[in-house]
């Protein structure tokens, strides 16, 4: 990808021209998720500074900054969090481009344009690390049926010990595979739309993640 992408200069610019003088950088701390989708919003409007300037298929995205954060930021620093709640667009070659994430530990505004070792959108990383162990089949409890192929009816027997490879889930089990990191799956987009199919709808699957493979 050829590099023609804002610079620092150029978003000041563009939010100040569009939402008044007080809009530079230093006024985007803790408006992260805002902030990226205005700069997007001006790529994509007329004789704005910043017309066409990210490309096609640049995503806006939320979810937790993992990155460098320190009591010098200017973003309120807790040490007893893992990570920080955060919005940022995301390139089509997977790179960040993160207007606003210098708060975390700088009081000096900078763009990150680069890769997204950082970045965790819809916290999935942590939902993983978290998430308990899958729970056992429980021929008693509430069964769960989802309509998927035979191979992804394969891979829960496998993966949940069902006694056939039906798609037949516990309702315990249905929510924890709702909130497994979508990586984790073989074909993520048929296994949400087979689980919003059940009775537990949208509501088992988290809303990040619905955003993202669901609704893109």
């Amino acid at each position: 990808m050829t590099d023609s992408l804002p610079t620092l200069e150029e978003c000041e610019a563009a939010l100040i021209l569009s939402f008044g003088p007080d809009e530079g950088a230093l006024a985007w701390v803790g408006r992260c998720y805002e902030i990226a989708a205005k700069l997007l919003e001006q790529s994509d409007t007329e004789n704005s500074i910043l017309q066409d300037r990210f490309p096609e298929g640049t995503r806006l995205c939320y979810g937790h900054y993992l990155g460098e954060r320190s009591p010098d930021g200017l973003y309120p620093y807790n040490p007893n969090l893992p990570f920080e709640q955060h919005g940022w667009l995301e390139l089509p070659d997977g790179r960040i481009f993160d207007p606003t994430g210098w708060a975390f530990a700088s009081s000096t505004p900078e763009l990150y344009i680069g890769p997204a070792d950082d970045y965790d959108e819809g916290g999935n990383k942590y939902r993983s690390a978290t998430l308990q162990p899958a729970p056992e089949w429980d021929k008693d409890a509430e069964i769960v049926q989802l309509q998927l192929t035979r191979n992804l009816c394969t891979w829960i027997q496998a993966e949940y010990g069902t006694p056939e490879p039906d798609g037949r889930l516990t309702t315990p089990q249905v929510f924890h595979l709702a909130n497994r990191h979508p990586d984790e799956m073989p074909d993520v987009v048929t296994i949400y739309e087979a689980i919003i199919e059940t009775e537990h709808g949208k509501a088992a699957i988290p809303l990040d993640n619905q955003l993202k493979y669901l609704e893109a």
